[in-house]
């Protein structure tokens, strides 16, 4: 079995309580895989909410630090720690940051990428369980369509960026 992403080292530490949380880098889904491959919480915060300085690039428009945790309350609180501006990284900024874990989910609006969650596969009841779920608590659910940017466009930007990031090692 594999933990996933390019942070499954970080996430396979946490699952394994040799540590009580860790950081990851994500850039295309290297928090997020491996936290779900590992059965534990990760969190890619938006660009520029959590410094990137002292970390290794691979494409620095698309990078991001989050934590890994066992717990939604354990990576809140190490976000509330990481997160605001960094004079070491020009693309870290403040912006508030407010959670209570205590607050009522009731009235709260959730958006979820409608096509994810009507396509056909094997995780298609548990996606819709998840929507059921949250309807019962009382959330307002929102469905929000994500931009069609060809995977192509993605992927030059990506190897233009990760070239100059590595390109000591590729011209050595």
């Amino acid at each position: 079995r594999t933990p996933g992403g390019s942070s499954g080292g970080s996430a396979a530490a946490v699952a394994a309580g040799w540590v009580h949380a860790s950081l990851g880098s994500d850039t295309g889904g290297s928090i997020r895989q491996p936290a779900a491959f590992c059965g534990i919480f990760g969190a890619k915060p938006t660009y520029g909410r959590v410094s990137r300085a002292g970390a290794m690039a691979l494409a620095w428009s698309m990078d991001k630090i989050g934590p890994i945790a066992r717990s939604v309350e354990d990576c809140a609180l190490i976000f509330a720690s990481i997160h605001g501006a960094d004079p070491a990284d020009p693309g870290a900024v403040n912006a508030p940051f407010d959670w209570r874990a205590a607050a009522p989910i009731r009235g709260r609006r959730v958006g979820f990428v409608e096509a994810q969650f009507a396509a056909e596969g094997e995780w298609r009841d548990a996606y819709r369980g998840a929507l059921e779920t949250l309807r019962g608590l009382g959330v307002e659910l929102v469905p929000v369509e994500m931009p069609k940017i060809p995977g192509r466009v993605v992927s030059t930007i990506l190897s233009a960026e990760a070239a100059a990031a590595f390109s000591d090692l590729t011209l050595s």
